[in-house]
């Protein structure tokens, strides 16, 4: 099995369990394509600038963070709150 089947078996396993929140790092290292997942359906797709937002963040996870942007090491999120 390659890396990349391992890894969607993985992320299968954790979403047939029913994991209400799943962090990621990188699980679609090649890809720059993100899936956003909660409660295992899917409610955003697309590119890191337009799926990675404040407002998602709120929305979806209850989170408010600022999201800054560094040359050096890309986009970052400073965690501000809990909804």
């Amino acid at each position: 099995m390659s890396g990349g089947e391992r890894q969607r078996v993985w992320i299968a396993m954790a979403l047939a369990q029913r994991t209400p929140i799943l962090f990621l790092d990188e699980p679609t290292r090649y890809s720059d394509y993100l899936l956003v997942m909660k409660e295992g359906k899917l409610l955003l797709q697309g590119l890191p600038e337009f799926v990675v937002t404040e407002h998602t963040m709120k929305d979806i996870y209850g989170i408010e963070v600022a999201i800054h942007s560094d040359e050096r090491t890309g986009m970052y999120m400073m965690p501000i709150g809990v909804k």
